[in-house]
């Protein structure tokens, strides 16, 4: 197969070595660039401005950049046949169809259930770590279950096993071929979780019962649900989900899908999490180490976050007594360099970086202020972790989780992530230290009524229950 490949910046220095696993004997005949007149030659290969590609002959050209969806619209504008054009993500994974080695599932107790549970690529964000949390959960109940990815970071890889969970790397995921078909069949029921496996929800749907979990945020804030249903738009429409249980994570989760797909019946099934809370503590240390948690990007609002600091400062209400911490994945985008450059401006900011779970554990008993200022989320992972450990919570309304939550009283909540809204809830906590215990230990309770395993795992029985009826 002749391929041409768009693009030759950073994303296809970070991918090209995944392309080079699977070229299979393909022949990349050269790249083609916006700037081919500057680059012209790259890597030995010609560049080709997309206005050439007419006169070209090839097989498949592939989208190397983040910014794919623009790259195909161009493509199509300059009428290249649509099915000669990939995205990476789509060309790598069909390329892995029937490549791996799949176990059979085992033998599942009476009135049991050997239950898959396939999820997208899998690191230290939330969706990844309540997925393995539903696994233990079903476990628990007694269910044989299979958690299977396409791609894992491998310090998780390790911790999901050695947790007891057995994993299975699928890297053809979602794009399964009949191998991968045949091994999903030999279970009882299909936990897909999130929207971005759209094509494998309803693709399976009349081979076995399949749930489908979402967790995804609307249009204004994430592009995951104009993007997936464009890339697989032969599963966009309310037919293909017949037969299929949707779940959203939140109320909010489901009423964003249900605006996607009107009539279509959407449940609520919030995750829970383990118990590792060691404790609340009676007062505040010094300094009070606030912590924003989750990778650098426009939606989780960390630079919101720090210009909110910025105006406490300023307006005298910081009284250098607090710390803040940055934890997740910096990025190499504008957004994050903006957060970068004002960090280190500010000598109480330390940027932790990505923590492991264990890590993660440990920073825990550190902080005492953990902060949300997400422009919106489905149940922040980051939230509900915080009430777990007795923690002060800040958040803002556009969460799943204060449905459950009294601002003042078990959490605080401002109305957005505007700095000056920020700033005003972080001087409102910064007074009331001497009410922090009791806010800390109700904020335990909120977890142990909505958040615990024990509720996760009567969600979920009931939710199996119905299936077999």
């Amino acid at each position: 197969m002749r391929l041409l490949l768009f693009g030759t910046g950073r994303f296809y220095q970070r991918h090209k070595a995944e392309l080079a696993a699977v070229l299979q004997g393909d022949e990349i005949i050269g790249f083609v660039d916006n700037r081919a007149r500057e680059i012209g030659w790259f890597e030995e290969k010609p560049v080709y401005l997309p206005e050439n590609l007419p006169k070209l002959v090839f097989d498949r050209i592939i989208l190397m950049s983040a910014s794919h969806h623009e790259m195909r619209a161009q493509l199509l504008s300059l009428c290249i046949p649509e099915e000669k054009i990939f995205f990476f993500e789509q060309h790598v994974r069909i390329r892995w169809q029937g490549k791996v080695s799949l176990p059979c599932p085992h033998e599942a107790a009476s009135g049991k259930k050997r239950v898959l549970i396939i999820t997208h690529e899998m690191g230290y964000d939330g969706g990844t770590i309540v997925v393995t949390y539903a696994a233990h959960a079903l476990m628990a109940l007694g269910h044989v279950v299979t958690l299977a990815a396409p791609v894992i970071h491998p310090s998780l890889e390790r911790e999901v096993r050695e947790s007891g969970i057995d994993f299975v790397l699928c890297p053809a995921i979602p794009y399964l071929g009949t191998r991968e078909i045949a091994w999903i069949e030999q279970y009882d029921l299909l936990l897909v979780n999130v929207f971005q496996n759209i094509r494998v929800a309803c693709s399976m749907r009349k081979k076995l019962p399949v749930i489908w979990w979402i967790h995804e945020a609307d249009d204004a804030y994430e592009t995951i649900y104009p993007e997936y249903r464009e890339r697989f738009k032969e599963y966009d429409d309310v037919s293909q989900m017949d037969g299929i249980r949707i779940f959203g994570v939140s109320r909010l989760a489901a009423d964003i899908f249900s605006h996607h797909y009107p009539g279509v019946t959407v449940g609520v099934l919030p995750y829970g999490i383990p118990d590792e809370g060691r404790g609340t503590l009676t007062h505040p240390r010094k300094p009070i180490i606030f912590a924003i948690i989750g990778g650098v990007s426009r939606l989780k609002g960390q630079r919101e976050f720090l210009r909110a600091v910025q105006k406490c400062e300023m307006q005298g209400a910081w009284e250098n007594e607090a710390e803040i911490w940055l934890i997740g994945r910096l990025g190499d985008n504008p957004y994050a360099a903006e957060v970068r450059s004002i960090a280190e401006k500010l000598p109480y900011v330390k940027l932790r970086g990505v923590l492991t779970r264990e890590e993660m554990r440990k920073a825990y008993q550190e902080i005492d202020v953990v902060v949300c200022a997400s422009q919106q989320e489905m149940l922040s992972t980051v939230m509900v972790e915080g009430l777990m450990h007795g923690k002060i919570c800040l958040t803002t309304w556009n969460n799943g989780v204060v449905d459950v939550l009294h601002d003042g009283a078990d959490a605080y909540i401002c109305k957005d992530n505007q700095p000056d809204c920020l700033a005003a809830a972080l001087v409102r906590i910064m007074k009331d230290r001497d009410r922090w215990n009791e806010v800390r230990q109700r904020a335990r309770a909120v977890y142990t009524k909505n958040f615990s395993m024990k509720k996760f795992r009567e969600r979920l029985s009931s939710v199996l229950e119905k299936e077999s009826d």
